[in-house]
């Protein structure tokens, strides 16, 4: 899911914008969220974070282009996929994206993944194998078991079997993995 703002003086071309960006979710099977302002002011005094937002200006003219506008979230969707800070789920025909940093842990569910999500305090199930997920993930992911991915940042402490996240969640470490669990996590703990 993302959560779009945009921003134009004329009420009826903030309602033209929000359904070319509606249409843009259904045709990506994407979920967006889509906040509407009238004026800058108001965008900018609310506390809530956008990770898109699209302006009037941003608009070649008057007229609204879906094309234009389809380019404009496929081009943020490029910058997502080369900036490491999100990642892009696939869940059958859809898609969900996610903060990286907000994942917990990731473990393999027969030919599923669950993505144990901190902010959102839910699972999701992905239709990737874990070891396709592992390639798109920063460094801060650690195989502790065969199938388990746990994200380092997240981990507060841990023994010879099992790592203790931030939520309280334990995940096991597999004997073999023990060794390189540790060297990740204390190399990782030197560079906070």
């Amino acid at each position: 899911m993302i959560k779009i703002a945009i921003l134009n003086k004329k009420k009826h071309m903030l309602e033209k914008l929000h359904n070319i960006i509606l249409e843009y979710s259904f045709r990506r099977n994407i979920e967006i969220i889509i906040d509407e302002f009238i004026h800058e002011n108001e965008l900018y005094s609310i506390k809530s974070n956008h990770d898109l937002i699209i302006k009037q200006e941003d608009l070649p003219n008057e007229t609204i282009y879906k094309e234009t506008v389809f380019n404009i979230i496929d081009e943020f969707f490029q910058t997502i996929n080369d900036s490491k800070k999100y990642i892009i789920l696939k869940q059958g025909l859809d898609q969900k994206i996610i903060k990286i940093k907000d994942i917990l842990f990731i473990e393999a569910f027969g030919k599923l993944s669950l993505v144990h999500v901190l902010t959102e305090n839910r699972v999701i199930e992905s239709t990737e194998l874990l070891a396709s997920l592992e390639k798109r993930l920063d460094n801060k992911f650690c195989r502790c078991h065969r199938s388990c991915l746990v994200n380092l940042r997240h981990v507060i402490s841990y023994n010879q079997t099992h790592a203790i996240l931030i939520t309280g969640t334990k995940v096991d470490i597999s004997r073999r993995k023990h060794k390189f669990f540790e060297e990740k996590y204390n190399h990782l703990s030197y560079k906070k």
